[in-house]
């Protein structure tokens, strides 16, 4: 049987290779298997090439959900406000990192993983 994998783009204001530690730090101890690359991407707006960290977790809802929680904890952490999530489709959400347990569950639950493409982590 093989496992589904799901790439994901996470941008912060802090280098690609230093959000790329953080991450690495924070989720080195999770019982799921989630990996971080650096990759060059192509801005289109302004035609620059930036690097940019990619989530490469399994599409299972409970790592989904581990990834997105740890995201969270590191906003707080760094005294962010927000994490916002961007779907393939185009659909925004914008979390506030300090959002109540039993909110942050209920929004989590209605992710549609499948389309799930961008989140930005202000750090």
């Amino acid at each position: 049987m093989s496992l589904s994998l799901k790439e994901i783009r996470i941008a912060s204001n802090f280098s690609a290779q230093q959000t790329k530690e953080i991450l690495e730090r924070h989720f080195a101890s999770i019982p799921f298997p989630i990996s971080f690359e650096c990759r060059e991407l192509v801005v289109h707006k302004r035609s620059l090439e930036t690097a940019a960290v990619v989530a490469i977790a399994s599409a299972a809802n409970a790592v989904l959900v581990a990834l997105i929680t740890g995201l969270l904890q590191i906003a707080r952490e760094g005294r962010s406000k927000r994490i916002t999530i961007q779907g393939k489709s185009g659909w925004k959400l914008e979390i506030p990192a300090d959002l109540p347990r039993e909110q942050k569950e209920a929004l989590l639950d209605s992710i549609h993983q499948t389309d799930l493409e961008k989140i930005d982590l202000a750090l």
